[in-house]
């Protein structure tokens, strides 16, 4: 693996300001076997000059519209690295990423992925400070777990935090376009239902909280997170039917957000009744009770829901 071809796959909408950052933290890694790929995602600003001016470093993916999860696709179909590292357009690599991440392909050769911590930084770049758990490194085999919807530890990292070997990427994507946002969940958990990895406690990116954060700062963040919950776990089951007791989870979860919450709307009632469609009788009921059971423990946050299931 001494000259293995790392792809960094940029996904950008609408973060021309911090876009040229991004790109230069990817192209100036001390691993010299690097393949930068930008998507843009349909930017209305001036993200495109941008990623113009560096059309001789970079692969560059323009598109319409549609979504982080399409960015990364497309941005997918278009590399040809044997690792593949993601990176949000707002976020930056520290200078060694690459080559930690090689070494760390290279010291266990049974993994599909490898994730890390990230630090955080405020508009200007300066340390942010949120704070998060971690995970000591260590190399990890979740599969038994996941798959019998065992009690999974917290892995700390998202998008710009997550690198796969093409071959469990393969595996993977395409994911379903509809997950416009937080993919990293479906990414994540699809990873260690697949194979053994490595989580890395050492910061090897950095994420950038501000007010255009897609998830960060949303003030429906509650919303968004049943929400993804559901769809997420519609899109896992689909594709990976060994996760199906996983999967209900996750909905369970997700269902259980939107009764204590009375969060309502059309999108919310379409992805529930989806996800009951076409399922036996008798699981259906479990479903329910254990979303009844686990809502109950919190009688005080129950509100009348206005979206019927069907």
């Amino acid at each position: 693996m001494k000259n293995t071809k790392v792809s960094v796959i940029i996904n950008n909408y609408n973060y021309a300001a911090y876009l040229a950052s991004c790109i230069n933290s990817a192209i100036h890694q001390t691993y010299p076997y690097v393949e930068v790929v930008v998507v843009d995602d349909g930017s209305s600003d001036n993200s495109q000059a941008i990623i113009n001016s560096f059309s001789n470093k970079i692969q560059i993916v323009l598109k319409d519209n549609a979504g982080q999860a399409s960015a990364l696709n497309a941005g997918f179909s278009a590399c040809t690295g044997d690792i593949i590292c993601f990176l949000d357009a707002d976020d930056l690599f520290q200078a060694d990423k690459v080559s930690q991440i090689v070494q760390c392909f290279m010291q266990y050769p049974a993994i599909g992925w490898c994730f890390h911590t990230l630090a955080y930084i405020d508009t200007v770049g300066a340390p942010h400070s949120y704070l998060t758990q971690s995970l000591p490194s260590a190399s990890w085999d979740l599969r038994t777990q996941i798959a019998s919807a065992q009690p999974l530890p917290y892995i700390p990292t998202a998008t710009s935090g997550m690198c796969f070997s093409r071959h469990l990427l393969e595996q993977i994507l395409p994911m379903p376009d509809e997950i416009r946002i937080t993919s990293d969940n479906y990414l994540k958990f699809a990873a260690i239902a697949l194979s053994k990895g490595y989580f890395e406690s050492t910061a090897l990116a950095q994420q950038r909280l501000h007010e255009s954060n897609a998830y960060t700062h949303r003030e429906d963040q509650v919303e968004l997170k049943a929400s993804v919950s559901v769809s997420i776990a519609y899109a896992l089951r689909t594709k990976f039917p060994t996760l199906e007791k996983f999967a209900d989870g996750l909905f369970i979860r997700g269902l259980g957000i939107y009764l204590r919450t009375g969060i309502s709307g059309p999108q919310a009632g379409l992805e529930i009744r989806r996800y009951f469609r076409g399922m036996r009788f008798f699981r259906s009921v479990n479903i329910l009770l254990r979303v009844i059971s686990c809502t109950l423990k919190n009688p005080e946050n129950i509100k009348r829901r206005r979206v019927k299931y069907g």
